[in-house]
């Protein structure tokens, strides 16, 4: 990890341990730190215990499918703010609109290039990073005129 930079947890839940792995390395590589769940169920249990930033998921789980997790997230205030991106094998523009409807922020098709992954939780932390400055500056606007 470079000097001065702390690591952010992710979380990746596939049922396949090669994605998980292909992944894995990738995040590693960008200073991330990584858990791993092979099953929806296993997957929330983790997002709600150790709150990563980042949640990969797969839509076909066992479980608890990827669509439902995303639900359950967005449903507790304690971690509905994790960036979630999808990355599926089904490309139905039904399907699709499910994840994002479901709580997903980003859909990948597979099969998706690690590169291809980092780019786009790249874009999701610069958004979120706008947002919260957005934030700050109304905060900060607010108090001036009172």
């Amino acid at each position: 990890m470079p000097s001065g930079m702390s690591a952010t947890l992710a979380l990746l839940v596939d049922p396949d341990a090669d994605t998980r792995s292909l992944y894995r390395a990738a995040l590693e590589q960008e200073a991330w730190t990584v858990e791993e769940a092979n099953d929806g169920r296993e997957a929330l249990a983790k997002t709600i215990a150790q709150r990563p930033e980042l949640l990969v998921t797969e839509t076909r789980l066992f479980g608890m499918d990827g669509f439902n997790l995303c639900v359950q997230i967005r449903a507790d205030p304690e971690v509905y703010a994790t960036s979630i991106v999808v990355v599926t094998e089904t490309s139905t523009p039904d399907a699709i609109v499910h994840a994002h409807s479901s709580g997903a922020d980003r859909v990948l098709i597979k099969p998706c290039a690690a590169d291809r992954l980092l780019t786009t939780i790249a874009e999701l932390r610069a958004q979120s990073r706008a947002i919260v400055q957005r934030s700050r500056q109304s905060v900060s606007d607010l108090r001036e005129r009172t």
